[in-house]
């Protein structure tokens, strides 16, 4: 089981790192490659994982 930490830590980095591809698109004026699209897309399918394994886990910690 991970630590409480280790995910909050592992979520935000996802957050981050979504972020900065969209601040890349808007900084370029551009659209995202389908590549692109797929690979936020990933990383949202990650985050999401996540936030449920936290939300089990902190479920869990009240009980």
């Amino acid at each position: 089981i991970m630590k409480k930490t280790d995910m909050e830590t592992k979520l935000e980095s996802l957050v981050a790192e979504i972020n900065k591809i969209k601040n890349a698109f808007i900084s370029e004026g551009r659209e995202a490659t389908d590549a692109e699209t797929a690979e936020i897309e990933e990383l949202r399918n990650h985050i999401r994982n996540l936030e449920e394994i936290r939300e089990s886990f902190l479920i869990e910690k009240k009980e």
